[in-house]
């Protein structure tokens, strides 16, 4: 396994990265550099640089062979990346000997990968296992199928894991629960690739009742992986992967290192294991908060992302991060188990699944919604009259929840 000294991964790439030859135009050669003194790579610069030459464009010049994969486009467009085969093979066989030490997998288990194949989540889940120190059986299925075909096949090979993301258990677990399908013998669903909330959990706890929700790991396809969870931990909580990446926590109005837990700030990392497509001090997208600083670890707390990419209405800008915020108000008040914001050229429709055997009424709901969403979104005061809360089952949703669930839809004719 190569991991690389902070001067090392500097000097890579201001020599061989595009990016980081632009990013650090103005910082002068040093024989030694500190993480502090280092610019920040911003999600906007990130995707300015990416979309605007030929993908070779974001890989370090002379080292362009290994795995390329785009990003999920969570953050209005997708990002194109390389890992170097030696990286990939760091990565993972890290990753699987955190998860062998850390009881996420363990010997004998049959692991059935439901995360969207050629994507990166699906093949790492893979090369962890394949990796993996135990013995231990995967079933590499993927989520483009009927989820009737995707419970059989778990049923029938008896799988004890399931790895995918959030919202493909959610929408495998609705489909069971509305038929009055119960599975005791799944002991562990390692989810990721979007935070859940609302009732979301309950509807998964209610098709799976015996297995523990913890996620495989948090990294980003820019930065490879940061993070990851043991058995017990909270939902979005994660150890560093110390000594093979740096994390950062930083106010986003002063600049400086959050060190106190509790406090929310930008998540900032710095990957010592990429050298083909470099990672120094990349905004990950995420806003988190340290829960535990003991000497040799740190845990910290995904709180949520911000959505760069903005949509417009009447004059009003607002993103998926503001739509977020909604369903964060809306937590103590319905349990709601989706929402989509849909764009019409002459109207925005809020439209909302709740948890079965909700005790709370149509007209409510909407007096609800609408009350939350002037709370996140004042301007919208004056567009109240076009602002409109569809309640629907959740199989409305059904089909959207086999990738990660976008919280707004632009349906407007041009």
């Amino acid at each position: 396994m190569n991991i690389y000294s902070l001067d090392q991964v500097v000097n890579i790439a201001r020599t061989h990265s595009v990016i980081y030859q632009k990013l650090y135009a103005q910082l002068k050669p040093q024989a030694s550099y500190e993480l502090k003194h280092l610019p920040v790579l911003t999600n906007e610069q990130l995707m300015e640089f990416v979309h605007e030459e030929e993908p070779d464009f974001v890989f370090a010049n002379g080292n362009t062979h290994g795995l390329i994969f785009e990003s999920s486009a969570s953050t209005g467009k997708a990002k194109v990346t390389l890992f170097g085969r030696d990286e990939w093979d760091t990565h993972t066989r890290l990753l699987a000997s955190q998860h062998w030490k850390n009881g996420l997998l363990k010997e004998n288990d049959r692991l059935t990968n439901l995360c969207a194949s050629a994507y990166l989540s699906y093949r790492i889940v893979h090369s962890v296992v394949e990796r993996f120190p135990g013995k231990i059986s995967e079933v590499p299925l993927g989520c483009d199928y009927d989820y009737g075909y995707i419970y059989g096949v778990i049923t029938k090979y008896r799988s004890n894991v399931l790895a995918g993301v959030n919202s493909t258990f959610l929408g495998l677990a609705h489909h069971m629960t509305s038929r009055g399908l119960v599975n005791h013998e799944v002991e562990r669903l390692l989810g990721g690739g979007e935070l859940l909330y609302g009732a979301q959990l309950e509807v998964i706890r209610r098709a799976f009742p015996n297995a523990e929700i913890v996620s495989f790991m948090f990294g980003t396809t820019e930065t490879g992986a940061l993070g990851y969870s043991e058995p017990g931990d909270a939902l979005n909580e994660f150890s560093v992967l110390e000594g093979a990446c740096i994390v950062e926590l930083i106010d986003e109005v002063t600049g400086l290192r959050i060190e106190a837990p509790g406090q929310v700030g930008k998540c900032v990392a710095t990957s010592l294991t990429r050298i083909a497509a470099p990672a120094i001090r990349i905004d990950t997208g995420d806003y988190a908060c340290w829960v535990e600083k003991t000497p040799g670890k740190r845990k910290l707390r995904v709180i949520g992302r911000k959505f760069p990419f903005a949509h417009e209405f009447q004059g009003v800008q607002f993103n998926e991060t503001d739509v977020f915020e909604l369903i964060r108000y809306l937590d103590d008040k319905a349990p709601v188990t989706r929402l989509q914001l849909q764009i019409h050229d002459d109207r925005l429709e809020v439209i909302v699944s709740l948890l079965d055997g909700h005790q709370i009424t149509r007209d409510d709901l909407s007096s609800i919604i609408l009350n939350s969403l002037l709370v996140q979104l004042p301007e919208f005061a004056a567009h109240a009259q076009v602002i409109h809360c569809r309640l629907k089952d959740f199989a409305y949703f059904s089909e959207a929840t086999r990738r990660k669930g976008r919280l707004i839809f632009d349906r407007r004719s041009s």
